[in-house]
């Protein structure tokens, strides 16, 4: 029976979005009767309660700053080599300067080649078989470079040459490739980037019999993605299961919870203005309290001033599961939490609110909604994204929960929501296993074309 093969180079501790992607994987993996076993960087130990194989192989640096798409730097293609050669001659000198600048071990070339190299040595260490699926979990298009150029390797180079080749390779695209601003020959040579490393796949006659698979966790970056020339295949995102949780009377305060650390792109800058449009309808008066994690160097910085009295952190030491505070309406988590304690928190939610940037999530998914969604915990979102169209996948505006187009709608949001809460927590209680069925990771494989290894298993 072959296995499946998971990779992340991104997993550097045991808490973050890539963990636990990585652990769902496996975990939906192992319950259609694969063996699993997980590559990440050499950072990352383990816990010895995990059930999970984990192999520290990768020693450099993310890959993610060199590609084409939202988050990347790079303005033009690269060959196998990460030489610039998509633009124009100007426009690949001009690249290739900006390279130079980049640390030695953050650069292009430098990253491709110990990438390749690392997955090759692996691979070859694994005894790979063309039994066996390999799976990229957070797949981009610079990183295909190095893909093609590691399977190229082991399938030329190796001992027993093909022998040490995947029979299958799935590659998982989550982060978007275009944004409104995004250059149209730019979101073209992403294409181009990301045909060509197939295309040399194809063309080695050592890995004749292994296969490409490329996915989107999202219909709208499968659409992205088409535009730009690219076949994918639009697959569930997986989240953890969690069972819906009680409906209770509640007579205080409905608890806001913001779950994960802030980014950029989820709304760190919007917070404090957020914050300050509800202190008097909302805080002051105890219709609701707010939970959000923020690092404890940057909270004062994050938070009005004129608020930090009405703060209450929350730290190691301090109980993080329960919502209440003796007096201050905004509960501050300071620290780190681990899967279980990070889980057991969304669960004192009663309002999911994402502040997220519109334009960055038109094609991206958040695996917070979808959790908090799992848990029957209505959401406000911003309009004009993903997270909007998953709301409004259970019924309009009003259903589960709203959408909002501007900052200044929230606190009025806010009262509609207090005033209909029962109702609409029991809207949301009552679609939350359709999410659980959608999302579950045996579904997320499933949709990838990896079929059960024994007839008898079957999926969530």
């Amino acid at each position: 029976m072959g296995r499946l093969l998971f990779v992340d180079d991104n997993i550097r501790s045991l808490d973050g979005h890539y963990f636990e992607l990585a652990t769902l994987l496996c975990e939906g993996a192992n319950r259609l009767g694969h063996n699993t076993e997980v590559a990440t960087h050499t950072s990352f130990r383990g816990s010895e309660e995990q059930t999970i194989r984990w192999s520290g192989m990768f020693t450099g640096q993310r890959m993610l700053p060199w590609s084409l798409g939202v988050d990347g730097r790079s303005r033009v293609g690269r060959d196998l080599d990460g030489q610039p050669i998509g633009g124009t001659r100007l426009q690949n000198l001009a690249q290739s300067i900006r390279d130079r600048f980049a640390p030695a071990d953050r650069r292009p070339k430098i990253l491709i080649k110990q990438w390749a190299s690392a997955l090759a040595q692996w691979l070859i260490q694994q005894s790979t078989t063309p039994d066996d699926t390999l799976v990229i979990n957070t797949g981009d298009d610079f990183q295909l470079l190095a893909l093609a150029r590691a399977l190229t390797t082991v399938g030329t180079n190796a001992p027993g040459n093909i022998q040490n080749a995947p029979g299958s390779v799935h590659v998982i695209f989550h982060f978007a490739i275009q944004q409104d601003n995004t250059p149209l020959d730019r979101l073209t040579q992403l294409g181009e980037q990301v045909n060509r490393a197939l295309s040399e796949i194809s063309q080695n006659s050592n890995l004749a019999a292994t296969t490409i698979h490329l996915h989107a966790t999202t219909e709208p970056l499968a659409r992205q993605l088409q535009e730009a020339g690219v076949t994918v295949n639009a697959v569930p995102y997986p989240t953890r299961h969690r069972a819906p949780t009680r409906i209770e009377n509640k007579t205080d305060r409905l608890n806001i919870l913001l779950g994960g650390l802030p980014r950029r792109e989820k709304g760190t800058k919007s917070i404090s203005t957020f914050l300050s449009s509800i202190y008097e309808p909302h805080l002051l008066t105890h219709r609701y309290r707010v939970s959000l994690q923020l690092p404890l160097r940057k909270w004062k910085r994050i938070v009005p001033q004129n608020l930090h009295d009405d703060c209450h952190l929350r730290g190691m030491n301090t109980n993080i599961l329960t919502p209440e505070s003796p007096t201050q309406p905004l509960n501050v988590i300071t620290t780190v939490l681990g899967t279980s304690q990070y889980q057991d928190w969304l669960d004192t939610a009663e309002l999911g609110l994402f502040l997220y940037e519109p334009q960055r999530y038109v094609a991206r998914c958040s695996g917070v909604m979808l959790e908090l969604m799992m848990r029957g915990i209505p959401v406000l979102v911003p309009d004009r994204c993903w997270l909007a169209e998953q709301l409004r996948g259970a019924g309009p505006d009003g259903t589960i929960g709203y959408a909002y187009r501007s900052l200044d709608e929230i606190p009025d949001l806010l009262s509609t929501i207090a005033d209909d809460y029962e109702q609409l927590r029991l809207r949301a209680h009552g679609y939350a296993q359709t999410i659980s069925n959608r999302h579950h990771p045996a579904q997320t494989l499933l949709a990838m074309g990896i079929e059960p290894a024994l007839q008898s298993i079957k999926a969530a």
